[in-house]
């Protein structure tokens, strides 16, 4: 009888492990979706079974192949580019850069010209902007003599790009050297943030407007510490606009402590000529109108933004919110270690920026769209399903609420 028993308790286990691979396996696919060169690593963090493994190689290896013929066809239109001779520069309608040749950066005199600069680094303002706002009301090209931030004049030709936004910019004459061609571009700077909300509980989460947002401060208590410095950047259910983004120190009006300096990297002599407080939560206010504020631990940022409003007098409404560590709580109720690094590396979040403001609101806003399958596959779909979703996470939460950490969920969340 113990045997039977013993093997019926093995038995369950097996079944069980098995289970939890399986689970593991399709959070694999999940977090990979759109990241064809990540699914192995996923793979073998998560996945214990060698059977599943073997699966997993074999559908990686399937996907690999699928994504290689689309990064061949990627590198010959490249290779096309690289390979005239003119000097060509694409932009959003914001004046970012989203592509540049060799023959442009030969011609324009700023040498931190790249994808996802701004165009004003090397083409003054003024000689520009008439000329952007002609060629996008016209059916064609325009010519067009640009002054550049040396001012030195150079004949284009400039074409509206269509239905992406933007523009081409093609300056005149043969202006390669028989250098290296490099090519650089990130055409994904023309995708527009769409419109802002109001932002409600059956939002979906694919289609939620974002704020991703962190603060740095001068300590960890949220009633009386204050903030040095405010990262943020949009983001719309899995799409993070990087170039929409504010990052910004702020003065204090207390010293900060060498404790916090030696964190964050900010001291007093970099603060000294920021702006104040109040104007940057009014800043924010305007930015997070319509959106849900998104953050690791941004119960404490909203705490500080709240307790730094009522000292400024500035009037401030505590936006809806969502926490990524409590999303992760729930989702991951084992894992015992929470912050920031540790939950970028479960999930393969890059991290850059690390302890500033814009640096952990990009990797927030990375690990989010990272959860939202994994979250779909639980069967939170919108906004309110993952407060209701992240109310599973209650030994986290009860920390959070008695460290003096906002709420975070609908109006009426306590």
């Amino acid at each position: 009888m113990i045997v039977l028993i013993g093997a019926f308790w093995f038995a369950i286990h097996l079944v069980r492990g098995w289970q939890q691979d399986l689970q593991r396996l399709r959070g694999a696919l999940l977090l990979a979706h759109d990241q064809p060169d990540s699914f192995n690593e996923h793979v073998v963090r998560l996945v214990e079974s060698q059977d599943l493994t073997m699966l997993a190689e074999t559908l990686d290896h399937i996907r690999a192949r699928r994504h290689a013929r689309q990064v061949v066809a990627e590198e010959r239109l490249a290779a096309v580019l690289e390979a005239m001779p003119t000097a060509i520069v694409v932009i959003t309608g914001r004046g970012l850069v989203s592509l540049v040749d060799a023959a442009a950066k030969q011609v324009l005199p700023s040498q931190a010209i790249a994808s996802g600069t701004s165009i004003y680094a090397a083409l003054r303002r003024e000689s520009l902007e008439a000329v952007l706002r002609d060629a996008g009301m016209g059916p064609g090209p325009i010519k067009a003599t640009l002054t550049t931030t040396d001012d030195r004049k150079l004949s284009a030709t400039i074409s509206r790009l269509g239905a992406s936004g933007g523009f081409v910019l093609i300056f005149d004459g043969n202006t390669q050297d028989g250098s290296p061609a490099a090519l650089e571009y990130d055409l994904a700077l023309h995708d527009g943030v769409p419109e802002a909300g109001p932002a409600h509980a059956d939002t979906t989460l694919e289609e939620l407007p974002l704020l991703a947002l962190d603060c740095e401060t001068t300590g960890l208590d949220p009633a009386v510490d204050r903030v040095v410095s405010i990262g943020a950047v949009l983001a719309h259910g899995r799409r993070v606009f990087v170039h929409d983004n504010r990052d910004t120190l702020v003065k204090p009006d207390v010293s900060i402590p060498p404790s916090s300096t030696a964190i964050h990297g900010i001291d007093d002599a970099m603060v000294a000529g920021a702006g104040d407080v109040a104007e940057e939560l009014r800043q924010l206010a305007q930015m997070a109108a319509g959106r849900v504020v998104l953050g690791h631990n941004i119960g404490f940022d909203l705490a500080v933004m709240s307790a730094e409003a009522a000292r400024n007098g500035v009037v401030w409404e505590t936006p809806l919110a969502l926490d990524t560590s409590q999303l992760v709580a729930a989702l991951e109720p084992a894992m015992q270690q929470l912050d920031l690094d540790r939950v970028a590396e479960r999930f393969g979040v890059v991290i850059a920026g690390r302890h500033t403001a814009l640096g952990d609101a990009l990797v927030a806003a990375d690990l989010f769209s990272r959860l939202i399958p994994l979250l779909h596959d639980r069967g939170v779909n919108t906004l309110g399903e993952a407060w209701a979703f992240s109310g599973k996470a209650k030994g986290l939460r009860m920390r959070q609420k008695q460290a003096g950490w906002h709420s975070v969920g609908g109006r009426d969340d306590g």
